[in-house]
């Protein structure tokens, strides 16, 4: 078994496990489509349906997603080369996702 620092074992053992996990995340929270009472899916001003967001993406809950007990071990991984891409991609989707519901009305 892979150790980590200070003899800790891996909890992600690859960059393929954790970008599985940061997708079922991001699938986890995506919520479901707001329909009219018609039924109909009620749309964007681009045309998109709108989904309700039953859980707000963090990065709390990346980090336990992930199977970590804390954001501290999901930043020990980012110092990682193998993993830093993977992890920055994801926090940059959380940021993206804040940005967004800033404009919500």
């Amino acid at each position: 078994m892979a150790k980590r620092g200070r003899g800790q074992p891996r909890i992600i053992k690859s960059v393929e496990e954790m970008q599985e996990k940061i997708n079922k995340y991001f699938e986890d929270c995506k919520g479901k489509p707001i329909l009219d009472s018609d039924g109909d899916y009620i749309l964007d001003k681009h045309g998109r349906p709108i989904f309700t967001q039953d859980k707000p993406l963090t990065v709390t809950g990346l980090a336990l997603a992930l199977g970590f007990n804390s954001r501290q071990t999901l930043l020990n991984y980012q110092g990682e080369p193998e993993y830093m891409d993977t992890i920055m991609r994801a926090k940059s989707q959380i940021e993206e996702y804040v940005e967004t519901r800033l404009f919500d009305k």
